[in-house]
């Protein structure tokens, strides 16, 4: 099955939690990634039994339900929504439901959530990288302390564009170039405001439209936020799909994420909420 052109199109928490399941889908009993009475190094907290935490239920991105308290258009500032500076690092808690296609889409998957940590940070002392013979900015994800996959963004003429993805270390590193690169974040971002991505990363082909929803206050763990929601929806070559909802801050970035990837067989439905935020 041919997934790896549609994970690589989305942000990075997604992306890392649709690569692990790829290995073999996890069940609530025993995560198929090690063993059952080995826990992950360093996980996060798994609060998904207590009754007060409304977060167990499985998203559905496709109808971008409020988080937050509703804002008026215009409200939320549009600068620093993807911000890039040297030693930024995002901590976030990451829920992560597997089920197979053609369940009820209402109810999306009824299984206990398996949740990590998800840390991504704009490293400090590295050489700078180019592509085409331009400078780009490094995202790097690390999946309960190991990193796991590396972006590259770079920003031109009112865009931020994601132009490559690296999975992996060592000898199991895997590059994929997106074609043309794919601009996460468009224009003004005025609300109503759409855009559109069509290329290809790997052997997949795939069309990425975006649109503006709304804007919000929303509360995570690391505070309350004023956000921009915008809605990508994704339809691939190989009939995969995918619906994200992501919250972003000004200064800040993504703080809440949630996204539904469909394949012919399977389905993986992913929260992201942001926990700490550091700056240099």
């Amino acid at each position: 099955m041919k997934r790896f052109g549609l994970v690589l199109l989305l942000t990075g928490a997604v992306a890392l939690g649709v690569a692990r399941a790829q290995e073999k889908p996890a069940t609530p009993d025993k995560p198929a990634d090690r063993p059952a009475d080995k826990p992950a190094d360093n996980p996060a907290p798994d609060t998904s039994s207590d009754p007060k935490d409304k977060d167990t239920k499985a998203p559905d991105p496709a109808k971008a339900a409020p988080a937050g308290s509703l804002l008026a258009p215009g409200t939320v500032s549009r600068k620093g929504l993807f911000p890039l500076d040297d030693g930024r690092k995002w901590t976030y808690e990451l829920k992560f439901w597997y089920g197979a296609t053609g369940a009820n889409p209402d109810e999306g998957p009824k299984d206990k959530p398996r949740t990590d940590r998800l840390e991504v940070l704009v490293p400090i002392g590295t050489a700078p990288v180019k592509i085409d013979d331009k400078d780009v900015r490094t995202l790097d994800y690390k999946l309960n302390g190991e990193l796991a996959q590396s972006a590259f963004f770079r920003e031109e003429e009112g865009k931020v564009l994601c132009l490559r993805r690296m999975l992996g270390v060592g000898e199991h590193k895997k590059t994929f170039d997106l074609v043309p690169a794919q601009p996460i974040l468009s224009g003004e971002l005025k609300v109503g405001s759409s855009w559109t991505w069509e290329g290809k990363t790997a052997a997949a082909t795939g069309t990425e439209s975006f649109t503006v929803l709304r804007e919000e206050r929303v509360k995570t763990p690391a505070g309350t936020f004023d956000t921009v929601l915008i809605l990508a929806t994704y339809k691939g070559s190989d009939d995969s799909t995918s619906s994200s909802a992501k919250w972003l801050s000004p200064g800040v970035g993504i703080v809440r994420e949630e996204t539904e990837v469909k394949t012919d067989k399977d389905s993986f439905r992913v929260r992201c909420v942001l926990k700490e935020m550091k700056t240099k």
